[in-house]
């Protein structure tokens, strides 16, 4: 099997998302959570999708440079429609957005709905982490989560396929609801 130096690889990646549209903080972005994934041992959420994902643009099943559009929003919660845009840009947008709600509320619950691939979940719990923010992260309709501390969760409102983040302040005593 061949082996290559991963800057190398991220920047041949990043070029093959730009030479199909994307922007470069988008093909930047989308880029480096593959390549993320691969450094991790999560192969089947590295570069061996950049096929599946430039046929995925090629079919209009991705629309490139999406945004995602505010659906619903309070002080503490959103939902966002993420345009059927790459959900490593979305998702990232979605757990930023979460731990600035956070910060500011000293709990957060944001959900997205309408994007492609998101790739290796873990890699948005760092987004939290790295703020110094206890996390739970709901994949897909199901309550399945990563909890690092005890804390309330919330099924989406949103019935449509939704992921959602949910952060909660350091050194809350709720419990986990099921």
């Amino acid at each position: 099997m061949p082996k290559f130096a991963a800057g190398e690889l991220e920047k041949y990646v990043i070029a093959i998302f730009e030479a199909v549209g994307s922007s470069p903080v988008e093909a930047s972005t989308v880029g480096q959570h593959l390549i993320d994934a691969n450094l991790t041992g999560h192969d089947s959420h590295g570069v061996l999708r950049v096929p599946q994902y430039i046929k995925a643009v090629q079919s209009g099943k991705v629309m490139l440079n999406a945004r995602p559009n505010v659906i619903s929003e309070t002080d503490s919660t959103a939902t966002l429609d993420g345009q059927n845009g790459f959900g490593q840009v979305i998702a990232t947008e979605a757990m930023t957005l979460a731990v600035r709600k956070a910060q500011q509320c000293g709990i957060s619950a944001v959900a997205f709905c309408n994007s492609y691939h998101s790739g290796r979940i873990a890699s948005y719990i760092k987004i939290a982490a790295a703020a110094g923010w206890p996390r739970i992260l709901c994949p897909s309709r199901s309550l399945r989560a990563m909890v690092t501390r005890s804390c309330w969760t919330l099924r989406p409102a949103w019935r449509r396929k939704a992921k959602s983040a949910i952060i909660t302040k350091k050194g809350n005593r709720s419990r986990w609801a099921g």
